[in-house]
Formats: C-alpha cells, structure tokens, sequence
C-alpha cells in the first residue's frame, strides 16, 4: 500500500515540476496517469484543470473543476480556478458567484479576493466598481503588503467618477511601486480630467519611458497637448500613434482637427478621407472633410460632404448651417433656405 501511495506521489510531482518548467503538455500526460491509478482524488482533478487553464484550454478545464467539486466540495482553490476559467468565457457573473464560494470557504484568501474585484470591474456598472472597491478595500485590510489592491482601488474610483480620491490612491501606489506603467498611465489620465495638463504630460512621459510602444500614452499626451492649444505638438504625438498603427481612426481623425486648426487643409483632408475609408458612417469626418473643401472653395464637393453629414445624424443643428452657407455659395438659395429652417427648428427643439 505504501508503494501505491509513493507512485501516486510522484505522478502527481511529476505534473506540478512540468508545470513549473513550462511543459503543460507533458504534465497533462503525468496528471492523466495519476488519475488513472487514484480517480478519486479530487485535488489531481484541480490540478489538471490548471493544466487546462494554462493551455487556455477553459472548456475542459471547467469539466475538471467540476470533478474536483463533485469528490469534496470544500476546495477554496478549486472554486477560485474555476471561476478565473468562466471569466476568460467572459462569463463574468457566474465567476464572481463561484470566487464569493471561495471566499466563503476561506475568508483569507488572497487571491480570491483579488479575482473578485477584477471580474466585479468587468461588469462596467457603478454599482460593480463600488462592490469592486470594497473588496480591494478589505484585500488590502488583510494584507497591507498587496499593493496591487491599492492600484485597483485607484482605478475603481477613477470609473467611479472620484478623481481626487483616486489621485491618492494611485500616487500612494506609485511611492511603494515606483515603476509600475498602469499606475502611470491611470495617474496622467486623472490629472488631464483635472485639468492639470502639464502634469499629465509628464506622467505619460513617464509611461513612455517604462514601455516605448504604449501608444496609449501618446494619444492621452496629444489630447493635453490639444486642450494647451499646441496643436504642433498635439500632431507630433498623433504621429507616432500612427507610425505605430497606421489605422488608428481616433489619431488620424484627431490629427486632422489639428490641421484644420493650424489651417492645414490639405494635410487634413487626407486625414478624413481615411476616417471616412475606415469609418463611413463617421458624421464628423464627413462634415471635416466639407470644411476643408469649402476652405479650397469647391464647395460643390463641400456640399456633398455637409449632405452626407447631416444624412448620418440629422439631429445636429451645425451640419444644417454649414449645408446652408455652401448652397448659399452655389446660389441653391431655396435649398439653403431650407436647411437654415432646419438649423432653426432643430435649436427650437433643444
């Protein structure tokens, strides 16, 4: 009997220590030979679950889980896997119901209650982000050494609306994970919605010279640039968005208000013609693409473009004017005349 326990043993070794070496696969031919001579054991079944998992294989992995639950129900780990297996289903409820059964089952578990907040954030709802935030709240009460706890609870209240709370929270983070690129990123994102754009500049510089291709960074950094009014270094930073990802529709349709700002036109046009390829059904880059052919007088190609717009969403009281003007130019004053009635009924409304 000794001896058939020592050979389960080492079956089972055998399939953590090619976990641990990055063979899933051979571990998976170790762990089915252990179940094979020992079916009952329910932490063998959890195991190659995880075998699944990291094979990304979540299907069957829930069907060990499963097994694992149904030999001893009061496995924490188990239900704690198996709820991380739903969440890559994007099945997001029925993960928090089973990682709330591991807590329940182990009230210190860690891990448990950092899952939990993450599946509760992928919910997207206000009352999620509050439940989210209590759960890093007490994550981090029982140990103050989860500083990642502290990062998500700075973003949750990000999401939450509470900047000044969350620019605490994060910059708490920051002090005891100084290099941390999410952390950054969330730190220039709070301090642009506070206004403080040149602070948020430098956290994004910060981003970027943790990871060099965080093209988000750029992006947010342009959006400051923009609200400065710099609209030469706004385009800069659109730039390497784009060197990076050519279409990229935000940077190239962001990039082309900036043109036009800078009255660069013809830069701009080329800008929204590729919105427009990627995104026809983009109102505002249609009527851009209108403000710049008006800019070079061809108002008959303007007026097509102002058509399209106000086709696209006739709910916008400024498409109708500008129509209005263009026709006005091409001396179409009924039509012009129409679009300004438009124009009126549609600020009546509001």
């Amino acid at each position: 009997m000794k001896l058939n326990e020592s050979v389960f043993e080492s079956y089972y070794n055998l399939a953590k220590q090619q976990i641990i070496d990055n063979h899933p696969q051979k571990a998976l031919t170790y762990i089915q030979i252990h179940l094979n001579l020992h079916p009952s054991d329910a932490y063998a079944y959890l195991l190659k679950g995880n075998i699944y998992s990291l094979l990304k294989q979540y299907e069957e992995s829930i069907i060990q889980y499963d097994k694992c639950n149904k030999i001893n129900p009061s496995i924490s780990e188990c239900y704690n896997s198996l709820a991380y297996s739903y969440s890559k289903l994007n099945k997001y409820q029925t993960a928090i119901k089973l990682v709330t059964t591991a807590i329940e089952l182990n009230p210190q578990f860690l891990d448990a209650y950092y899952n939990k907040g993450i599946f509760l954030m992928k919910s997207k709802t206000k009352s999620s982000f509050n439940e989210a935030l209590k759960t890093f709240t007490k994550l981090y009460s029982l140990n103050r050494n989860m500083h990642e706890a502290l990062l998500q609870r700075g973003i949750c209240l990000v999401r939450l609306g509470r900047l000044e709370e969350a620019l605490i929270e994060i910059k708490s983070y920051i002090e005891l994970v100084p290099n941390n690129v999410q952390a950054f990123f969330e730190l220039g994102y709070i301090l642009s919605s506070l206004g403080k754009y040149f602070e948020a500049i430098e956290a994004n510089n910060k981003v970027l010279n943790l990871n060099p291709g965080f093209t988000n960074a750029h992006y947010n950094k342009a959006l400051c640039f923009i609200e400065l009014k710099n609209y030469e270094n706004a385009i800069n930073e659109f730039n390497q968005v784009i060197k990076i990802n050519r279409n990229d529709v935000l940077s190239l349709f962001k990039r082309g208000e900036c043109y036009i700002k800078q009255k660069h036109y013809t830069h701009a046009l080329a800008d929204f013609d590729k919105v427009i390829k990627y995104e026809n059904f983009n109102a505002s880059a249609h009527y851009n693409r209108g403000i710049c052919l008006s800019n070079f007088k061809n108002y008959k190609e303007a007026r097509k473009s102002f058509q399209m717009a106000v086709n696209l969403n006739p709910k916008n009281d400024l498409y109708y004017h500008t129509l209005g003007n263009c026709l006005r130019k091409l001396k179409k004053h009924k039509e012009a005349i129409q679009m300004f009635s438009n124009y009126i009924k549609q600020n009546t409304k509001c």
